[in-house]
């Protein structure tokens, strides 16, 4: 995908995504205005049809399960024909390239170098700001997708296998289950434990996941998993819902394709909870389609809003935003990631360039990247640096004038703000779309 992992369109419509407030939004207190479609965050919306009608509540029965929510939702995943996702020749010799060229001149080290004991302990000091206050309850899923669904959804077949983590115990209470399988020997999450499988290009959410991770400390990533009682499941929040998903790897009949990256079992835990989430938190089930429906192709707006606990559809832009930089001076670049970095915001970056401008940022084309760092010099700016951990295990340094050939995703500024003044804020209902100006996902891969 040219534009790590963007969703592009000509049309598209969104809502001011949260208010800063203690109380659950009035609709009829709304308003929707027409606004220019490069301001991210803002309301764009057919002044026709008005603020009224744009709104509507949740169709969702916060009691409900999967098998009972709609039959409908079987049925659109059953109708699905997703393609096992791979990697070309071309973009393997790509990768291996890059890799040699960033070892030659010094540009990259691996992501171990983080596991400093210093380093672990900053993260489990910090205190994450809390999940979205939805104005309804987070949906249950508690009946897991069946083999063949999952078969479907990971473009496997019908016949698929889960292989059980290996740390998963067989005696022991649901929590020391879950802890085994996930945490094994007690260790924290680790931006170490992200390694991103060439195979299925989710460095969106990979790089979300270590946003989240670096910014909010790990205990944003713990509090998303909760016990389940069916042997060998967790429950996982994402968005407003809660998916018990397997504690294992979903493999094919043969073994040979196993879905998911060459991460540690937590975040692999967290891709299958995704792999559902994208399925199952349309409101509308003539939305899902086979793009929207697999790990590839999406936003790291996507990532962010669900592991914060927002909603993320076609329909709705949550708590995140994008910023393209492209037509920015570096320094302006550089001074818009060190904004929303001082501002504590989970923060990552996508590469829009070309194959030959990788050789000088060390980022593959259509890729995307955790902000860890940002260190200005004021002496001589050029050389001020933003580090950034690539989801295939390396830490890397971009300059200002690699900035602007990349996007940046993060939260936006009001819900930052909100949270550093300790108020709560709360999830508006969504708008409805008309399905014609649904946002299609970009069927371009990664380069590399």
């Amino acid at each position: 995908m040219s534009d790590p992992g963007r969703i592009s369109s000509s049309s598209s419509t969104n809502f001011n995504g949260f208010e800063v407030n203690n109380n659950i939004p009035q609709n009829q207190n709304k308003e929707v205005n027409n606004v220019d479609p490069g301001n991210a965050g803002k309301i764009i919306a057919d002044s026709k049809t008005g603020a009224e009608q744009a709104i509507r509540n949740s169709s969702f029965d916060p009691n409900a399960t999967f098998d009972s929510i709609n039959k409908d939702y079987k049925t659109a995943i059953n109708n699905l024909n997703i393609r096992k996702a791979s990697s070309s020749i071309a973009s393997t010799i790509g990768r291996f390239f890059l890799r040699v060229v960033n070892f030659v001149f010094g540009r990259s080290k691996e992501s171990t170098t983080l596991d400093t004991q210093s380093k672990i302990e900053e993260m489990r000091e910090k205190k994450p700001m809390s999940l979205v206050r939805n104005s309804e309850k987070p949906v249950e899923f508690k009946n897991h997708l069946s083999n063949e669904m999952y078969g479907k959804l990971t473009g496997f077949g019908k016949n698929v296998k889960i292989e059980k983590f290996k740390g998963l115990i067989t005696n022991g209470t649901p929590s020391e289950k879950m802890n085994s399988a996930l945490f094994p020997d007690a260790q924290s999450p680790k931006l170490s434990d992200i390694k991103q499988d060439p195979n299925l290009q989710d460095c969106w959410f990979l790089s979300s996941i270590g946003a989240v991770l670096t910014s909010q400390g790990t205990d944003a990533i713990t509090r998303l998993f909760t016990p389940s009682e069916k042997d060998g499941f967790v429950n996982v929040r994402l968005g407003n819902n809660i998916y018990e998903v397997p504690m294992g790897r979903i493999c094919s009949e043969d073994g040979k394709d196993k879905f998911g990256s060459d991460s540690a079992p937590w975040v692999i835990a967290l891709e299958n909870a995704m792999l559902t989430h994208l399925s199952l938190e349309k409101e509308n089930t003539a939305l899902i389609t086979n793009n929207n429906a697999q790990m590839i192709f999406h936003n790291s707006i996507d990532g962010i809003n669900a592991l914060l606990g927002s909603s993320s559809n076609t329909a709705y832009e949550g708590i995140s935003f994008e910023t393209r930089m492209t037509s920015m001076t570096p320094q302006e670049a550089f001074r818009h990631v060190q904004d929303a970095f001082n501002n504590g915001g989970p923060i990552v970056i996508g590469h829009k360039g070309t194959a030959f401008s990788s050789l000088f940022t060390g980022v593959s084309p259509g890729h995307a990247v955790t902000v860890l760092n940002v260190v200005e010099d004021q002496r001589n700016p050029s050389k001020s640096a933003v580090t950034i951990l690539d989801p295939y295990g390396q830490v890397k340094v971009l300059n200002p004038s690699d900035l602007t050939k990349c996007m940046m995703y993060s939260l936006k500024p009001e819900v930052l703000e909100s949270v550093k003044n300790g108020v709560q804020f709360v999830e508006s209902p969504k708008v409805e779309v008309d399905t014609k100006i649904i946002e299609e996902i970009d069927t371009e891969k990664d380069d590399f």
